[in-house]
C-alpha cells in the first residue's frame, strides 16, 4: 500500500512539473509568452477569452500613465478557417489577426495597407498575401494584383529618385501571383500573369541587370535611403548598387517565369540559365565566411564593396529561395545576429538615425524569418520568432508596422514616420505563424502540402484548424504533439502521405501526429543592439588622403578600387601618382567589430579624361545652349563622335538635371540608352533630384565601356523599354559627357 501511494505521489509530481514546463511558449529574461499570458516586467497581456485580451501595456512617453485596454472581437470572422487550441492567447490573436485582415477590405473590395494607409502597393500586398492573405482572401489578393500592373508590366511603387530603375523590388509581385495560382488554380489568371511577368523581366534584363552578374536597385522594402544607406549616396548611388533582398526576389521571378513556362509547354531555358547564373553570383559576391552570413549590399560607384551589414528579409529569402542550400541556409539562420524583441531589419544599426527601416524590428521581415527558420528546422529560432510576433500582437493589442529594436517599444518610430496599427503585412504575419508553420501548409501547383514544425511548449494540447478552403474542398485538420517532423498522417481515417491533391472535394479530415524530436542543438545569436560608427568623410589635401577621426573607432581602413590596402594608425595616408584611375575610400571599424560605412569614393592619379558637352553632340534640337532637353519626343537619338587614344575599358557618364520630383518619391526617373557603334550597352539612368530643380546639374551612372583606338559613335536614345512608371514623364537636361580611362 505504502509502495502505491508512494508511486501515485511520484506520477502527481512529475505530471505537475510537466504541466509547469509546458506553461510557457516562451521564456526570457525580458519577457514570457505563457499559454493565456504575455508578461514583460510591469507590462501584462491577458487573454480572457478567444476572443477578449486585456493589457496594460504603456509606451515609454508615458510610463506613468494608465493606458490599460481590450480588443474584443467585433466582427463575424465565421466565414475564415476556424482556430483552436488549448491556448486562449493564440486563439485570441488567431481572431483577432483575422479581424484586422478583414478590417482592411475597402468597399470596392481591395486591401488599404493598413489603419493609417491607404491604397494598395506592390510590395506591401505582395508580402503580405503570400504570408496568409491569399488563403484568406484570394479575391481581394488578386484584385489588389490587378491594380499593381499597368502597360501589361508590374508596376514600381513611388521610391527613391523616381521608382524605377532606382527602385526595382517590383518583382515580388510575382513569386506572389503565381502564389495566388497555386491557391486558386485558376488558368486564366496563369495566362495573364505569363505576359506581365515575361514583359516586366525583359525591361529588367536591359535596364537593371549589371555586367557582373547581379541587379541593381535599392533595398527591397527600406526605401527610406537615410535608414539603410550612407548620406553621401543619392539616388543614382543607390540605382548602382546592389541589394541581397532585391536580388532574391529578381533571381526567384525567374524560376517562377522558367515554372509558368513549363506549365504553358513555352520555352523556359532563356530564364533558367540566367536564375543559374544568378545564384552563383549571389552565393560569390554576397556570403561572408567569416561571419557565417550574407551581406546586405555592394556598393562605392566605380568599385564596389559589400556592405557587411545582416540584412533580415533578404538573408530570409535567400534560404526560401533556395539560394542558399543545405549547411550554408542553416549556418545562415545560427549566425544572424539578433536582439532581445526579435529580429532587426538590418544589424549592426546606423548611428544617430531614427528608428523605423534602421533600429527597427519590423512583424513581416519577422514572419519571413520564421519560415527560413523552419526550412532549416531549426526549432529554437521559430521558438523566438513566433515569440516575437505574439509578444507585440498580445501587448500592443494590435499588429503595428513596427517596434524598436532596442527596446521593443512600438511609439518611437511614429515620431518622424507613421507607424500604423492594424498594418496588413504585419497581420498577415501572425496569421503565417498559424498556416505556415503550426499547421506547415505548403502550396504546390497541384497539389497542397503539409510540413508542420510546432515548437515543444506548443504541443500541449490538439492544435485545430477547421473550414480551411482549398480549391474545392473543405479541410479540417488536427495537430497533435510537438516536433519537427510527422509520425503519422491520415486523411479520413487512412494513412497516406502528406499531400491533398488539388482535386479533392468535400469535407476532408486530416490528423497529423508530430514526431515529438527537436533538434536540441538548434540556436540562434542573440546578441546586444549594436550601432556601427560613423561614416568617415574623405578629402584630398595634394598627394595626402584624409579623414576625420570617428568616435569609438580602435582601427580605420584604407580601400582603393574596392580592396583593402592599408589600416594606418593616422587619419590620412600619402597617395602615389599613378598613371591609371584608383579610388579611394575610408572605413572606421570599433572595438566590437562593428564596421562604418565605406567613405565617398574620391578619384586620384593621372589618367585620361575628356568633357564633351552637348553642342558637339548631332541630330539635336538646339545644340547651342548649355543644356539640351531630353523628351520622349525631343532629342530622342542624339550621337556624338569620340576618338579614343588607345584601346581599352573606360568610365563614361552623363552629367544631367531632372526636376520632375523631390529626391524622395514619386516615378519620374529619366531613362535612356547608351550604344556604342550602334550596339545597345546599358541604360543611362537620370534619377529625379529636386521638385522643380533643373538648374543643379548631377550625373548619371558610371558606365563601363570597351572603345576601340580611333572614332567611337555614342548615341544616347529612347527606347520603348526605358519607359519609366509615370510612362507620360521622362524629362532630363544633358548637359555633357564625361569619359575617363579605366
Amino acid at each position: 500500500m505504502k509502495n502505491a501511494i508512494l508511486l501515485f505521489s511520484i506520477i502527481v509530481f512529475i505530471t505537475s512539473c510537466n504541466k509547469t514546463q509546458t506553461n510557457y511558449l516562451y521564456k526570457s529574461d525580458t519577457y514570457t509568452v505563457g499559454l493565456d499570458f504575455v508578461k514583460q516586467g510591469k507590462f501584462e497581456a491577458k487573454a480572457i477569452s478567444d476572443t477578449e485580451i486585456k493589457s496594460n501595456y504603456q509606451v515609454l512617453s508615458k510610463i506613468d500613465i494608465d493606458t490599460s485596454a481590450t480588443w474584443k472581437l467585433s466582427r463575424d470572422i465565421s466565414r475564415f478557417p476556424q482556430f483552436s487550441s488549448d491556448s486562449k492567447l493564440l486563439n485570441a490573436l488567431y481572431n483577432m489577426a483575422l479581424e484586422e485582415s478583414d478590417n482592411l477590405v475597402t468597399d470596392d473590395d481591395y486591401f488599404d495597407t493598413g489603419a493609417k494607409w491607404g491604397g494598395v502597393w506592390t510590395r506591401d500586398l505582395s508580402y503580405a498575401s503570400m504570408l496568409s492573405l491569399s488563403t484568406t482572401h484570394p479575391d481581394i489578393v488578386k484584385n489588389g494584383l490587378l491594380k499593381k500592373v499597368a502597360n501589361d508590366r508590374i508596376i514600381q511603387d513611388t521610391g527613391t529618385g523616381g521608382a524605377w530603375p532606382v527602385s526595382t523590388d517590383r518583382m515580388i509581385w510575382v513569386p506572389a501571383a503565381f502564389h495566388l495560382y497555386k491557391v486558386t488554380g485558376d488558368k486564366e489568371w496563369l495566362d495573364f500573369i505569363y505576359i506581365v511577368i515575361k514583359n516586366s523581366i525583359e525591361d529588367d534584363l536591359k535596364i537593371a541587370y549589371s555586367n557582373d552578374g547581379l541587379v541593381k536597385g535599392e533595398s527591397s522594402f527600406i526605401d527610406w535611403r537615410e535608414n539603410s544607406y550612407p548620406r553621401w549616396m543619392q539616388p543614382v548611388d543607390i540605382y548602382d548598387s546592389e541589394n541581397l533582398g532585391t536580388v532574391a526576389a529578381h533571381y526567384e521571378s525567374l524560376i517562377v517565369l522558367s515554372e509558368i513556362s513549363k506549365i504553358l509547354n513555352k520555352d523556359a531555358s532563356k530564364y533558367l540559365k540566367i536564375a543559374t547564373d544568378l545564384k552563383t553570383s549571389i552565393n560569390n559576391k554576397f556570403w561572408m565566411e567569416n561571419k557565417g552570413y550574407y551581406g546586405n549590399f555592394l556598393y562605392g560607384r566605380k568599385y564596389l564593396s559589400l556592405s557587411p551589414k545582416a540584412e533580415a528579409l533578404g538573408t530570409a529569402n535567400i534560404i526560401r529561395f533556395g539560394i542558399a542550400d543545405g549547411e550554408t541556409a542553416a549556418k545562415t539562420i545560427e549566425n544572424f545576429p539578433v536582439v532581445d524583441w526579435g529580429t532587426p531589419v538590418f544589424y549592426p544599426q546606423i548611428p544617430n538615425i531614427h528608428p523605423y527601416h534602421n533600429n527597427g524590428i519590423w512583424p513581416f521581415v519577422q514572419g519571413y524569418w520564421n519560415l527560413a527558420a523552419k526550412k532549416v528546422k531549426n526549432d529554437k529560432a521559430v521558438e523566438f520568432g513566433m515569440a516575437s510576433l505574439i509578444r507585440g500582437g498580445a501587448l500592443f493589442l494590435t499588429n503595428y508596422e513596427n517596434w524598436v529594436a532596442e527596446t521593443g517599444d512600438w511609439e518611437q518610430t511614429d515620431v518622424e514616420a507613421m507607424n500604423s496599427h492594424n498594418m496588413l503585412w504585419s497581420v498577415a504575419a501572425q496569421l503565417s505563424n498559424y498556416y505556415d508553420i503550426l499547421f506547415g501548409i505548403e502550396y504546390n501547383t497541384n497539389s497542397i502540402t503539409f510540413l508542420p514544425l510546432v515548437p515543444k511548449g506548443y504541443g500541449t494540447g490538439k492544435l485545430v484548424l477547421n473550414n480551411f478552403k482549398y480549391r474545392n474542398s473543405i479541410l479540417n485538420i488536427t495537430v497533435t504533439g510537438y516536433g519537427d517532423g510527422i509520425s503519422s498522417f491520415k486523411v479520413n481515417g487512412k494513412d497516406q502521405d502528406n499531400s491533398i491533391v488539388a482535386s479533392s472535394e468535400g469535407v476532408v479530415n486530416i490528423e497529423i501526429i508530430m514526431n515529438n524530436s527537436i533538434n536540441e542543438n538548434s540556436k540562434i545569436n542573440l546578441v546586444p543592439n549594436q550601432t556601427s560608427p560613423e561614416t568617415p568623410v574623405a578629402k584630398m589635401n595634394g598627394n595626402k588622403l584624409e579623414w576625420n577621426s570617428i568616435d569609438g573607432s580602435r582601427l580605420y581602413q584604407v580601400i582603393k578600387n574596392g580592396k583593402v590596402i592599408r589600416e594606418p594608425r593616422l587619419n590620412y595616408i600619402k597617395l602615389l601618382d599613378t598613371d591609371s584611375l584608383a579610388s579611394y575610400q575610408i572605413k572606421a571599424i570599433d572595438s566590437n567589430g562593428n564596421e562604418s560605412f565605406l567613405s565617398e569614393p574620391i578619384d586620384f592619379g593621372k589618367y585620361y579624361s575628356k568633357n564633351i558637352t552637348v553642342s558637339k553632340f548631332n541630330n539635336t534640337s538646339d545644340n547651342k545652349n548649355e543644356h539640351i532637353v531630353l523628351s520622349k519626343i525631343e532629342n530622342n537619338n542624339i550621337s556624338v563622335n569620340f576618338k579614343a587614344p588607345k584601346s581599352g575599358k573606360y568610365f563614361i557618364k552623363f552629367e544631367y538635371a531632372n526636376g520632375s520630383g523631390p529626391i524622395n518619391t514619386e516615378n519620374k526617373c529619366a531613362i535612356r540608352s547608351l550604344y556604342v557603334k550602334n550596339k545597345y550597352i546599358l541604360p543611362v539612368v537620370m534619377p529625379q533630384r529636386g521638385e522643380e530643380n533643373w538648374n543643379e546639374f548631377g550625373w548619371s551612372n558610371t558606365i563601363e565601356v570597351y572603345f576601340e583606338k580611333g572614332d567611337n559613335l555614342i548615341s544616347v536614345k529612347f527606347d520603348p523599354f526605358n519607359n519609366n512608371m509615370n510612362l507620360d514623364i521622362n524629362k532630363a537636361l544633358l548637359k555633357s559627357v564625361l569619359i575617363e580611362l579605366k
